[in-house]
């Protein structure tokens, strides 16, 4: 792996103008809007660039550090190279040119990932009940170890999922399906997942 993402020791307080340039940091990240700068494989990008985009040019690395840090859901990574800063997200991306091997660790054991669930919505079921999970206009299908506010789940699903899919791993990863888990601990899969593969759908208030 080319660069180690930093442990963020930084007192920068983040102000209500540094978190709505946060969330604005996750588009540009995983999306490349409203540019598509020169990612690396590995998702990363040089703070340099990132800070030639309009409204991102006081992305200094103080307060860079302060967004990887203060991210309840743990989006970012920061690396400090030779070269000198870069910066990705951890996962959500739909930017071509990423190599999951890069950017992702791979899943080869299915005991890892015995308990994937993917939260989705009513509306969404009709078309996920005829033809599966797929990574629609992503890169991958999300799943998460649990459900949120599970102990160690942090991100991989919406609190307001209404529809639970629990995937059985290892018949997938038998059908050649294969996994990957993100910097913040979400599983991953360009799919698509088959409905075989559902251990079980629930609706998540009943």
């Amino acid at each position: 792996q080319v660069g180690t993402p930093t442990t963020m020791a930084s007192l920068y307080a983040l102000t209500k103008e540094d978190k709505q340039l946060a969330r604005a940091l996750t588009q540009l990240l995983r999306h490349g809007k409203p540019r598509k700068l020169n990612f690396r494989p590995d998702g990363f990008v040089q703070l340099e660039a990132l800070q030639t985009v309009p409204n991102f040019d006081r992305l200094s690395v103080e307060l860079a550090q302060a967004i990887c840090r203060e991210d309840n859901k743990n989006r970012f990574s920061l690396s400090e190279e030779a070269s000198g800063w870069w910066m990705r997200a951890n996962q959500g991306h739909s930017i071509g040119g990423l190599n999951p091997e890069d950017l992702l660790q791979r899943i080869t054991d299915a005991s890892e990932i015995s308990n994937i669930v993917h939260g989705t919505f009513y509306n969404r079921w009709p078309s996920i009940r005829s033809s599966g999970l797929s990574r629609m206009k992503r890169n991958h299908v999300h799943l998460a170890r649990g459900l949120p506010g599970d102990a160690g789940v942090i991100s991989g699903m919406r609190n307001t999922a209404e529809i639970l899919i629990y995937v059985d791993a290892a018949k997938a990863m038998e059908q050649g399906i294969v996994f990957f888990v993100s910097e913040n601990d979400v599983v991953l899969t360009t799919g698509p997942v088959p409905t075989s593969c559902f251990s079980r759908v629930v609706d998540r208030g009943t």
